[in-house]
């Protein structure tokens, strides 16, 4: 589906959510992992073309080609949603806020913009969550791929035992959410799990994302002094769609209801979401809305993949 389609009209709010696969964008010729990179520059070079030269510095800098492409795509997908604005390609200038949250600073000309957005990026997938067109809502997304670090969290759960391997993470994490990592039951109906590690382990990372989601929603760094005062209660992960092979990215369950609590008290002003997508990817996002907006029908929808080609190059091109 065209990206355009999913917009509505060119004035009209709405939340977009948008990911990139960037696993078979630009192969390379096998080399060394600089070389790899420094390969971009040919086999990438329209992409780069549409970025400052700070951005394409930015970019090739990576040691290694996944994180290099990643971080193109990122660019790429923040100077698409600005455009979404009606802002040429060419003035899409992506600034930062006083946390340090990428956005666009509207200037004289372009008061009419009001958008909020983030992205998010692991084992090549890219994310993009946007409120456009309402005023004071912010936004986070985050991505967890469960397998990415299976070697290393097996090794580790193997020798010291999973509560081990919880506590490791235990300082950005509530004490009621190890707890309950480390003492509720596992759902029998995860998709994407066979084991009771893997299940455990899914579960866990199913907990990070939504809390990734909701402190990039917030402009906050992880290192933020609150992190243990934020509690995200009852999770289970959302199960993979039945019957899919391993290199699907087909959207499983989606799975709304959380009890979200900050410093003893329930949150009601933020709408989360947790998605699986293939069977070992879940992607979450986070909408905090103000009590202006509570009943503007400002709500999640489904997650769109973009056809880079055709969306975003030739889109970014013609408006250039």
């Amino acid at each position: 589906m065209d990206a355009r389609e999913t917009l509505g009209g060119p004035n009209g709010p709405r939340i977009v959510q948008w990911f990139i696969d960037t696993r078979p964008l630009w192969p390379v010729t096998k080399s060394n992992a600089r070389d790899e990179v420094q390969q971009l520059k040919n086999v990438a070079s329209r992409a780069l073309s549409l970025l400052t030269e700070p951005e394409q510095t930015s970019v090739l800098k990576y040691y290694h080609l996944k994180d290099a492409k990643m971080s193109l795509v990122s660019h790429l997908l923040k100077h698409f949603i600005i455009t979404k604005c009606s802002i040429p390609w060419s003035r899409s200038t992506i600034s930062r806020d006083e946390k340090g949250k990428p956005c666009f600073k509207s200037g004289p000309d372009t008061d009419h913009v009001i958008l909020d957005f983030n992205v998010s990026h692991q084992a090549g997938i890219v994310s993009l969550i946007a409120a456009i067109g309402f005023k004071g809502v912010s936004v986070g997304t985050d991505v967890v791929c469960v397998n990415e670090r299976l070697q290393q969290d097996y090794a580790h759960i193997s020798k010291y035992g999973f509560d081990d391997w919880v506590d490791v993470h235990a300082d950005v994490l509530a004490d009621s959410e190890v707890a309950f990592m480390k003492s509720a039951p596992i759902d029998d109906r995860y998709r994407g799990a066979e084991t009771v590690i893997e299940k455990q382990l899914r579960r866990f990372y199913a907990i990070w994302c939504l809390r990734e989601a909701y402190v990039k929603m917030t402009g906050d760094a992880l290192l933020a002094p609150w992190l243990k005062e934020l509690e995200i209660l009852d999770v289970q992960s959302p199960a993979a769609k039945e019957g899919i092979d391993a290199v699907s990215l087909e959207e499983g369950e989606v799975i709304r209801q959380f009890a979200n609590y900050f410093q003893g008290k329930a949150v009601t002003n933020v709408k989360t979401e947790l998605t699986a997508l293939g069977t070992q990817y879940m992607i979450a996002g986070s909408i905090r809305i103000p009590k202006e907006h509570k009943d503007s029908g400002v709500n999640l929808g489904k997650w769109q993949k973009l056809d880079l080609e055709r969306d975003i190059l030739c889109f970014a091109e013609a408006s250039s």
